[in-house]
């Protein structure tokens, strides 16, 4: 009954999807940690400088998702700076 409604909870998920998606179809770990900082500056940019909220929490569930949280190899390279981000 509330189209605008669905296809906003519809792209929150795409966008939540392809964050997962593009980090883990990365096989070598520098070109994730790569990708990751990627997605942890775009999620700031988002939030900080466009005030898009809502796809920035999108790329933020991304990043929380438990396959991604597990590659803790990838996480321990990037700076203290850029994980507090």
């Amino acid at each position: 009954k509330a189209p605008n409604w669905w296809r906003m909870i519809l792209s929150f998920n795409l966008l939540s999807q392809w964050t997962c998606t593009a980090i883990l179809s990365c096989t070598a770990l520098a070109e994730r940690s790569e990708v990751l900082v990627f997605f942890l500056k775009l999620a700031d940019h988002l939030q900080t400088v466009l005030r898009n909220y809502n796809a920035s929490y999108a790329i933020i569930s991304g990043l929380s998702d438990s396959s991604v949280e597990r590659l803790k190899q990838t996480w321990a390279r990037l700076s203290t700076s850029m994980v507090e981000l």
